[in-house]
């Protein structure tokens, strides 16, 4: 039976991107929805925040020198319980420990970025096998009894969104998207693109302009209608479509689980949104461009 979280949805304050507010003093409202979920769909929340887990760990694994600075304080576990954890292993989901051994093992050298990708992808296999009590898991572990619909649509769709922005950008700039300055033994040698699967295999191969995928999300025109040149407008269309994507997903299921997924994920992105700025928008993609014109320099050389 679908729990109905009314009262829980009806207390929380309205979220809207065009609100010029600094979201980043909500995130106090993850813990506190938790905190009136029943035990299944608490693990549901959990799960929408493990990519915030997922950068936190690489930040502590890679030895930032001011880890506190980067840290995002809406996942899971505070800094504190990152660093225990990354020792003791006790709490944190199979896929993260599998990582961490992996990482540690050091099978082979490739960039922090490729890390993150893996850690991200290990992430994904997990999602897929939400509620396949069929599937041999590839990490071990009791299937949740919370609905897992929502969650698997959510992830499958930003896997693919970024997939496509990926491709994008690469055919602008008139790069190939097999990654050359690294191989990885995981996955097929140089990808760019997180996973193997169909829509990866056609960002890979078509030579069309919208790579044969118009017809299959709705939303490809207006990604490929994107201009990247103004980093900070380029995000803003980026979260709005996102948020418009989760309307679509969430649906009129007015105040189930699902609804308050899509809420927290919106106010995920909307904290994200207000930790940014056009001046610290300029320098990262300076720094992007430069490391580009270093790696390209010392290949030619």
């Amino acid at each position: 039976m679908k729990s109905n979280y009314y009262f829980l949805y009806a207390s929380l304050p309205d979220i809207s991107f065009n609100e010029k507010k600094d979201y980043r003093e909500l995130a106090y409202l993850f813990n506190e929805v938790i905190d009136s979920l029943s035990d299944e769909d608490r693990l549901a929340v959990r799960y929408i925040r493990y990519p915030i887990d997922n950068s936190n760990l690489m930040i502590l694994l890679e030895g930032e020198s001011n880890p506190e600075e980067k840290f995002q304080p809406w996942g899971n576990y505070t800094l504190d319980e990152l660093k225990y954890e990354i020792k003791s292993r006790d709490t944190i989901p199979a896929y993260m420990s599998r990582f961490i051994e992996y990482y540690h093992k050091l099978l082979v050298e490739f960039s922090g970025t490729s890390y993150i990708d893996l850690l991200n992808e290990y992430f994904m296999k997990e999602i897929f096998l939400l509620n396949d009590h069929k599937a041999n898991s590839f990490f071990n572990y009791d299937q949740p009894g919370f609905d897992c619909h929502f969650i698997k649509r959510w992830f499958v769709f930003d896997r693919d969104f970024k997939n496509v922005l990926t491709a994008i950008e690469c055919m602008k700039h008139d790069e190939p998207v097999e990654r050359r300055e690294s191989v990885r033994v995981d996955q097929r040698p140089g990808q760019r693109l997180s996973g193997d699967y169909e829509v990866s295999d056609l960002l890979l191969k078509s030579k069309s302009y919208d790579f044969s995928l118009s017809g299959t999300f709705s939303w490809m025109t207006k990604v490929l209608n994107l201009n990247s040149k103004n980093i900070y407008d380029y995000e803003k269309e980026i979260i709005l479509m996102k948020l418009e994507m989760l309307d679509e997903l969430a649906g009129d299921e007015n105040f189930s689980l699902s609804t308050l997924l899509a809420y927290l994920i919106k106010l995920q992105l909307l904290i994200r949104w207000s930790s940014l700025d056009e001046t610290a928008g300029k320098k990262f993609i300076d720094h992007i461009s430069q490391k580009v014109k270093n790696y390209a320099y010392e290949n030619n050389r």
